[in-house]
């Protein structure tokens, strides 16, 4: 039996992941876990969204694409290396990232915080090394 259990008040619903286990790519190219998101999609939910480890090792991102329909790739800023993005974006590839989210900005608070009236006008902020997409070297594959 499986122990979905709903996340009030936001009303999401969660299935952890259990205990790890040594042998965790080939659980991810079962039968087992193909079956359970296709019943889960067609008799529950219209979207589900599985947090993963660091693309690393291959296998296992690998193993868990063959379940999905596309990919959010999450960096954090400073601390992800550009290469590491890269070499996920060859394994997955392009077509399969829908985007990227890029966490643990540092200095944004101020600029929005000024855009909405909270900070104070008086104060410049200062000049610094290009952040976000483009500080990491990143192009965007939208356009």
């Amino acid at each position: 039996m499986l122990a979905i259990r709903r996340i009030d008040p936001l009303g999401f619903y969660l299935l952890p992941a259990g205990r790890p286990v040594e042998e965790g790519s080939s659980l991810l190219q079962s039968n087992f876990v193909s079956q359970l998101l296709k019943g889960l999609c067609s008799s529950f939910f219209s979207w589900i969204l599985i947090d993963s480890p660091p693309t690393t090792p291959i296998a296992d991102i690998l193993g868990l694409k063959a379940h999905v329909d596309a990919t959010l790739l999450v960096a954090h800023a400073g601390r992800t290396p550009r290469e590491a993005i890269e070499e996920t974006t060859r394994n997955l590839g392009r077509d399969h990232i829908i985007g990227i989210i890029l966490n643990g900005v540092e200095g944004l608070d101020r600029v929005y915080s000024k855009y909405y009236g909270y900070g104070r006008s008086n104060t410049p902020l200062k000049p610094s090394k290009p952040k976000g997409i483009e500080g990491l070297g990143l192009r965007n594959y939208a356009k």
